[in-house]
Parts: structure tokens; C-alpha cells; sequence
């Protein structure tokens, strides 16, 4: 535990501080929601939203009917149905198909890449079915292969976004993208993956939206421009909603990839940037950036920012992220002491370490990213952790 800091000489030394972070206080109560469904978006819902104190995709619940509906889930079925269809549609001029294991090569619970044309797949044996779906991650293309497979899952092994590996769809952030998912049919003892070059090719696939329409009145607010608040207006689309999705953020940049920063201090939002703005105009996602929110009248529907803005809403989610939690001694508002959780955090950072001695606070994977991002700046770099080793917390000794 750091009980002080001292007074160090700015122009020598910079402690980076980088402990876990503190959500933000959110009252744990229902907040009135639309829920996600297999038709459109519904005019008077009976569904609640809870917010858990998490600062990603998975801390949204849904409650709908007594029944508990995780972020990612309620898109299985309509995924499957649309997965099954496109495997008895005709193939298309660019299909291809191979025999990529026999039965009997794979045990249950275990999965394979395996060579489909010019590409690869994913081979899954999981009950009893086979299933493919794309080779890489959609984050940043991590071998879903050296992942971990569960229940019909498969996670990443780089930052843990999740698969289904029956239909591809993303099942939990980061990320924001599905992978392909390509057919599997059994011939004899042989196990043949059929998929188009096309999608062999991009390990990522987006989705297909609702378009926004004019006389749709409806308003849906997302308070919060991080990762959560994106997969939450992407989902709204999906699932068909076709009123006006606004998107607040306190910071000025469009959602980013925050996972990212630690590893890249010196980045822009713009290169990390989650969607280009050109998405946002394409499927109406309006975004408002710099804007903090000061009140919410949840009877008359309305919330007031810090500029003055008021704005009258039909639903809103609250995604705001949490803050980095500094240590609270003596000596930790002196100048070279930083925290890390914006862009303008990383930059400051990464300006001011050039030849200098870094001290980093926190020894699990931020902390530890920090200090191999700058190793080859900094002229010293010294890790304080409270465990024996890095990542004990986290991966045991």
C-alpha cells in the first residue's frame, strides 16, 4: 500500500499511478427500458434495466418476464434461425468447400483451425454438433483456437471478448463486431466446411441495422460515449428500433477503444476509435461529445447538462464507465503524478516520460502494459505492486 508520496523533483521522476478502477456511483434500482426482442422494438415494454458497476458491454442486464437476459444474449435464436437459413440457400459464385477432419478427430468439447480454400476456419465439436465460424478475433484478430471453449462459447484469449459458436455472433465486449460463421455437413466419416472466399477473407462482420425513419418519434438516450454506450446503440439498431438514438459523452471524442490505451499512450481517439463517424451517419446514432450530465427528473423525463442543454427522453441507459481511482495520501496531487484512463491522460503521460524515471503504481495488466509501452522512453522504469509477482491476483503464483 503507498501511505505518501514525497515531493520528487518533476524534472527526474514520474509515478504513474494505475490501480483498479472505481465505478461511478450508480443507485441500484430499475429504470424503465426497452428490452431486446426478435421483433421490433416494442412501444410499451414491462422490462427494467439494471446497471451493475461495471464499466463494460456485459454490466447492462435486461429483466423481461422474470427471466434474466445478459448482454449479448436474446440474439441466439433469431441468429440461428438466420445461420440455418443461409446454410441451405444456394451457394454463391465464390463458394468453397473442403474436408477438413475426419470423424472421430475431434472430442467433444475441443475445437480446431482448419484450412478452408485460401482461408481458415474455426471447426468446433461441442454436444455432439459440429460447427465453423472465423479463425480470429474481430477485436484484433487474436487465434480464437488458443482461446477457451464452454457452452456453446468460445473467448479470446488476448481481452476475452465471446463468441457463440453456433451462429458467430459476439457475445460480450470488447469488441463490437460477430465473426463469420460458415456451414459444417457430415459425409461418410468425413467432416466438410463450406463457406464463401469473401468471408473467409474479413474476420469481421457487422451486423445488419434498422434505418432510422422520419416519422418515428420515438427518443432514446445513451448517457455514456464509451464501449458499453456504443454496443448499446448498435444493439438498438439490430433489434429494429427506428427512432432517434442520442449518445452523450463527457469526453469530446467519439467512443473509443479504451482497452487499447495502455498499450498505445501516444495514440489519438481517432485511431482508436471504436466507429468512424461515418457509421454514426449511416445508421442515425447521433453523438454529442463534451457533455456532462448534472440532473435527471425521472417523472417528467428530462435531463439537464452542464452546458444547460435540456433533454426530454422516451428511454435512456445509462453507460457512463467508471474513473480512475487514485490513491488518496498524502503528496498525490503533486505535479509528475498521474492517473491513466482518457487519450489526454496517455499523451500527457507519455510526453512528459522521455529520460525520466517512471514509477508505475498497479502490477496487474494495465499497469504492466504502461511499463512495456515505455520502457525503450523512460530511463528507468520500477513497478510497485501489493502482490509478490505481476497478475498474482489475477492468475495465481
Amino acid at each position: 500500500m503507498i501511505r505518501s508520496f514525497s515531493k520528487v523533483n518533476s524534472l527526474a521522476t514520474v509515478v504513474l499511478q494505475v490501480p483498479c478502477f472505481q465505478p461511478p456511483c450508480v443507485p441500484r434500482i430499475p429504470y424503465p427500458v426497452a428490452h431486446r426482442s426478435n421483433s421490433s422494438f416494442p412501444r410499451t415494454p414491462d422490462c427494467q434495466l439494471q446497471l451493475a458497476p461495471r464499466s463494460t458491454a456485459a454490466a447492462v442486464r435486461f429483466f423481461h418476464s422474470g427471466t434474466t437476459m445478459g448482454a449479448g444474449q436474446g440474439k441466439a435464436d433469431s441468429g440461428e434461425a438466420a445461420a440455418a437459413s443461409a446454410a441451405t440457400a444456394q451457394p454463391s459464385a465464390d463458394a468453397v468447400e473442403a474436408v477438413v477432419a475426419k470423424v472421430g478427430d475431434l472430442e467433444d468439447g475441443t475445437m480446431r483451425e482448419v484450412e478452408v480454400g485460401s482461408g481458415k476456419a474455426l471447426l468446433v465439436f461441442s454436444g455432439g454438433e459440429y460447427s465453423a465460424i472465423g479463425h480470429k478475433c474481430s477485436h484484433y484478430g487474436a487465434p480464437l483456437v488458443k482461446g477457451s471453449l464452454c457452452n456453446n462459447r468460445v473467448r479470446c484469449p488476448w481481452h476475452g471478448a465471446c463468441f457463440s459458436t453456433k451462429t458467430g455472433d459476439i457475445e460480450d465486449f470488447p469488441g463490437l463486431d460477430s465473426v463469420p460463421r460458415f456451414g459444417v455437413r457430415v459425409d461418410g466419416d468425413n467432416i466438410i466446411v463450406s463457406a464463401e472466399q469473401s468471408a473467409l477473407a474479413n474476420f469481421r462482420r457487422t451486423a445488419d441495422m434498422a434505418m432510422q425513419k422520419s416519422d418515428d418519434g420515438r427518443v432514446f438516450v445513451i448517457v455514456g460515449g464509451g464501449g458499453a454506450g456504443m454496443a448499446c446503440a448498435e444493439t438498438l439498431r439490430q433489434e429494429g428500433f427506428t427512432g432517434r438514438i442520442l449518445m452523450y459523452s463527457k469526453e469530446d471524442a467519439l467512443p473509443y477503444d479504451r482497452p487499447k490505451l495502455s498499450k498505445a499512450l501516444s495514440s489519438t481517439a481517432e485511431a482508436l476509435a471504436l466507429r468512424k463517424q461515418e457509421f454514426f451517419s449511416e445508421h442515425g446514432i447521433e453523438f454529442a461529445g463534451g457533455k456532462e450530465l448534472l440532473a435527471v427528473d425521472a417523472n417528467a423525463k428530462n435531463l439537464t447538462f452542464s452546458d444547460g442543454e435540456s433533454r426530454s427522453y422516451d428511454r435512456v441507459v445509462f453507460a457512463t464507465g467508471g474513473s480512475a481511482r487514485a490513491c488518496a495520501c498524502p503528496g498525490a496531487d503533486l505535479g509528475g503524478i498521474h492517473v491513466l484512463r482518457t487519450v489526454p491522460d496517455g499523451n500527457r503521460i507519455a510526453a512528459s516520460v522521455e529520460g525520466k524515471h517512471l514509477v508505475v503504481v498497479g502490477s496487474s495488466f494495465i499497469g504492466m502494459e504502461v511499463a512495456a509501452c515505455l520502457q525503450s522512453k523512460a530511463a528507468s522504469v520500477t513497478v510497485v505492486g501489493r502482490s509478490e509477482i505481476p497478475f498474482a491476483a489475477v492468475l495465481g503464483k
